[in-house]
């Protein structure tokens, strides 16, 4: 089902946005914003710049990558670097090569936002701990399954457009 990348996108971009202002009240004034390697905090911020920090990280930079991955070929197509380039954008196979990048930027797009998503909740839970105390192991497995979808989702380009 085309579009069905777009929806999940732009639903999770929703979810993602209510989720940092519905919890952003059970932040402290100050929040504990940056932890060290004793996964102690050693950074802090105000509980408002904090927020629109994160919502600018968590919703920015996924549409930042939906618009130069799936948006900017299509107003520039010439600067299109993809695998086997001159016979994927030819023509008749331009308009469905451009299509796919589109979907496909919206699924990094979505893996970011969950990525995003999961940072603020670990950050969430640090601070309710006193002293702040990220939860490291949560952290670092939130990072392998971000790292383990991008190799996918890096894979899943490579093979659309593999050599014909």
């Amino acid at each position: 089902m085309r579009g069905k990348a777009r929806l999940v996108f732009a639903i999770l971009l929703v979810v993602t946005a209510m989720s940092i202002f519905a919890t952003s009240d059970a932040l402290p004034q100050t929040v504990a914003s940056h932890f060290g390697g004793n996964n102690l905090a050693n950074g802090w911020m105000s509980r408002d710049g904090y927020v629109v920090f994160m919502l600018c990280f968590a919703l920015g930079v996924p549409l930042f990558l939906v618009l130069t991955i799936g948006g900017l070929p299509r107003a520039m197509p010439r600067l299109v670097n993809l695998p086997n380039r001159e016979y994927w954008l030819s023509g008749e196979r331009q308009k469905e090569s451009l299509d796919y990048l589109l979907e496909h930027a919206y699924r990094l797009g979505s893996v970011t936002l969950l990525f995003a998503l999961g940072v603020h909740l670990l950050v969430l839970d640090a601070n309710a701990a006193q002293p702040p105390r990220l939860a490291s192991g949560l952290l670092v497995g939130l990072m392998a399954l971000f790292f383990a979808a991008l190799g996918l989702w890096a894979l899943a380009l490579m093979r659309r457009f593999r050599k014909p």
